[in-house]
């Protein structure tokens, strides 16, 4: 292995450390394919990831947030079980700097609140209501967007959602929910069905193995 130039993988933490540790003995760059954890990168040079992390994540979902959306009511919403607050802390920086730049006050670009019971009183009907729910808690989500829902459908008011990849496995919420509540995720993979590539793969897929490919 010390005469390797590059390793790729192995797929699980178990086995990568090992090999990571031979990597940095060799000064031999290593990549993970799969993890998102960034602890993987501390004290190793070689070390890159494919896979974004959560945080990453979050953060590019705030900054689209404040490039598209900085003029709108910007709310971010804070799991009551408080294992989340660093996606939430991590959002609100990126808004908060984005406002600051801009000379606005971040107090009228953006409000966190923990649980959902208090974004009634926070949503304007003068403007775009963005929702940032940054957690996978199954239970949360599908409670906070059944709760949303009933507040658009009461107040008419305009609310787009933005939450994480992890929501299209949560087969709890109402799809008609993500729909009235224009759901947007945050998602390290995209595959563009309109790129001659992607086509090209799923016919040869489709050819061999009469399936779709997943």
């Amino acid at each position: 292995l010390k005469d390797m130039d590059l390793f790729i993988g192995p797929l699980y933490n178990a086995n990568f450390i090992p090999v990571a540790k031979i990597s940095k003995e060799n000064n031999i760059p290593i990549v993970s394919p799969l993890a998102m954890n960034n602890k993987l990168l501390l004290g190793n040079v070689n070390v890159s990831k494919t896979t974004p992390s959560i945080t990453t994540q979050v953060e590019q979902m705030a900054n689209y947030v404040s490039q598209n959306y900085w003029k709108e009511n910007i709310i971010i919403v804070n799991n009551p079980k408080g294992k989340d607050i660093a996606f939430v802390n991590a959002a609100k920086k990126i808004i908060t700097d984005a406002a600051k730049d801009k000379n606005l006050s971040p107090a009228d670009t953006v409000k966190v609140l923990t649980g959902i019971f208090g974004a009634a009183t926070y949503l304007n009907s003068a403007k775009i209501n963005i929702v940032l729910i940054p957690t996978s808690d199954p239970s949360v989500v599908t409670d906070y967007m059944s709760k949303l829902n009933k507040m658009k459908e009461s107040t008419k008011d305009s609310i787009i959602v933005f939450g994480l990849q992890s929501w299209e496995n949560i087969e709890s919420i109402d799809i008609a929910y993500m729909n009235n509540l224009n759901v947007h995720l945050s998602s390290a993979i995209h595959a563009d069905y309109t790129s001659a590539t992607t086509k090209n793969f799923i016919n040869a897929y489709r050819n061999k193995y009469v399936t779709e490919p997943s």
